[in-house]
């Protein structure tokens, strides 16, 4: 069986805003689209709603082996990722702006939801746009920039020094 394929048989008979918490602990190998140095601590809660179940994550920990942009080492990156809602319909069109692709469904051959698809969503929201490392890392020597004069005092010597061309001649 599929760790991440979660049974909800009770769940769907259970009467509306019946709830169940859920805690799990996934290998990172289930991600390996990923580099996941740690494996995936999972808590949500399940709660029974008209059109199906809705996932309520409270957190998703795990670390990631990422690469920094200034110095191109690999580091260790942790990964805390909390409060989203998902949603698994027991039946299509309770969503028509989405397509049948983005709509997860509770599976009603075997009564079961996969958790595949909201962790790796989730995990793919929280990927660092350009990690670095601590002050470990190697800096950047800035660019000097050039010493400027304030345009006020900038236009007051252009006017109190006016140059004159040889080529015109005042009238």
């Amino acid at each position: 069986m599929n760790p991440l394929e979660l049974k909800v048989k009770e769940l769907f008979f259970a009467d509306v805003g019946t709830a169940d918490n859920y805690e799990d602990r996934f290998d990172a190998d289930l991600f390996a689209e990923f580099e996941l140095t740690a494996p995936i601590q999972f808590k949500a809660k399940f709660v029974r709603v008209k059109e199906g179940i809705a996932l309520n994550i409270d957190s998703i920990q795990t670390k990631m082996k990422v690469t920094c942009v200034r110095c191109q080492k690999s580091i260790s990156w942790p990964l805390k990722i909390e409060g989203d809602e998902e949603w698994f319909y027991w039946e299509k069109g309770h969503e028509p702006e989405k397509s049948e692709e983005e709509i997860m469904f509770v599976e009603m051959r075997n009564w079961s939801v996969n958790l595949r698809e909201p962790i790796r969503e989730e995990i793919l929201l929280a990927l660092p746009i350009a990690p670095r490392c601590a002050k470990k890392c190697i800096e950047f020597k800035e660019a000097e920039e050039p010493e400027t004069k304030p345009l006020g005092e900038k236009l007051r010597n252009s006017l109190a020094n006016p140059r004159r061309s040889s080529k015109i001649h005042p009238r």
